[in-house]
């Protein structure tokens, strides 16, 4: 009898040893989870804090004219090492977009700013090109038509916004062909990248509709060390009359400060790097 209580009292011992064992791991385990989690809770905080990768919707159509399904692995896998990401959909574009092409010819026209007041036209002069004549389909209401193109009683739209959400939509049907396209210069990064300013506005020439500016720094201009006596002989040289604007910065916006490494502020105030700044580039360019 003694020989048998002894073995009970072993497989007893043993089995709570392992019970033991076996609530000890996954205590552990558990405790590891938990940790886990919370490590990856505070990195994407912290990620969520700090510069993010782009991300683009790619929308098409079903279409083998032009055939995006082939062409956005393309850009996807060019542009994936610079920080941004592609996703492709044919299912969202007309509601997004606010309409779909149809059909088109060619010819020499000049659309029609129909909503001057509207930001994105206000310095835009109406032009002369030759470009396919897009005829859209399915439209949308939900949508400020700014341009448009008329041929004999048809009324085109041609350059369109839209907002989606948060977000906001633009939409033209120029730019089919070199001579639609024209040029936007920045100045920080000429500052930065061109060997000669005032050849490669020479090079821009009558293509150039826009300038945008700021200091070397990223700060108001005309407190740094942007070579300003460059661009405006370059813009002299060229006779250009369009619009010359300040891209500002600022630490307050944390995903764009991140984005281009703007760690400290940059003036005293955003009204102080506005009016200052419009104070140096009139003096400069004398108007």
């Amino acid at each position: 009898m003694a020989k048998y209580r002894n073995r009970l009292r072993g497989i007893i011992a043993n089995f709570t040893r392992q019970f033991e064992s076996t609530c000890m791991r996954q205590i552990i385990f558990f405790s590891l989870l938990l940790m886990s989690t919370l490590f990856i809770s505070c990195q994407d905080k912290k990620r969520d804090e700090g510069p993010r990768r782009i991300e683009i919707l790619f929308l098409s159509h079903d279409s083998q004219h032009h055939n995006s399904a082939q062409y956005m692995p393309l850009l996807a896998s060019a542009l994936s090492k610079e920080g941004i990401n592609f996703t492709y959909t044919d299912k969202l574009y007309i509601n997004l977009v606010g309409g779909q092409f149809e059909k088109h010819g060619t010819d020499t026209f000049t659309a029609n700013i129909i909503n001057k007041e509207h930001p994105v036209v206000q310095s835009l002069q109406e032009f002369s090109t030759w470009d396919e004549t897009y005829v859209h389909h399915k439209l949308t209401e939900d949508k400020t038509i700014l341009m448009e193109r008329v041929d004999g009683d048809h009324h085109e739209p041609w350059t369109w916004v839209r907002e989606q959400g948060k977000g906001r939509v633009f939409s033209t049907a120029y730019g089919h062909d070199h001579p639609a396209a024209k040029v936007l210069l920045d100045g920080f990064h000429m500052a930065i990248e061109e060997r000669n300013i005032e050849e490669a506005l020479a090079i821009a020439g009558d293509k150039l509709i826009h300038v945008q500016v700021s200091e070397n720094y990223r700060g108001t201009p005309g407190t740094g060390q942007t070579p300003w006596h460059l661009f405006k002989s370059g813009l002299e040289k060229i006779k250009y009359a369009g619009a010359v604007s300040i891209e500002s910065f600022t630490p307050e916006i944390k995903e764009l400060a991140g984005a281009v490494c703007i760690w400290k502020n940059l003036a005293d105030s955003q009204d102080g790097f506005a009016s200052e700044g419009i104070s140096f580039l009139k003096k400069l360019l004398n108007v």
